[in-house]
């Protein structure tokens, strides 16, 4: 229903925000926020780039534990640098 009106978009981003900590775990949900959702890619931001580095090594867990728990997982997952 949501998608008919329009809102499909936010309900998606919605879902990843509820399952994101759970796929990244601690501590690195600590270190690591989801800014958003562009054509299936997770735009994240992190928090210095030793989390960074430890997050690149990590992409393919993160990916296949959202895969468990969401209809339309992300096919990848885009980190940037910032607070």
């Amino acid at each position: 229903m949501l998608k008919d009106v329009g809102l499909g978009a936010t309900s998606d981003a919605v879902r990843l925000l509820r399952a994101w900590d759970q796929a990244l775990g601690e501590p690195f949900s600590r270190h690591c926020r989801p800014e958003g959702l562009r054509d299936g890619v997770v735009l994240a931001r992190v928090r210095d780039s030793a989390w960074m580095q430890r997050l690149q090594l990590e992409k393919p867990r993160i990916l296949e534990r959202l895969a468990e728990s969401l209809e339309a997982p992300p096919r990848d997952i885009r980190l940037r640098l910032g607070p």
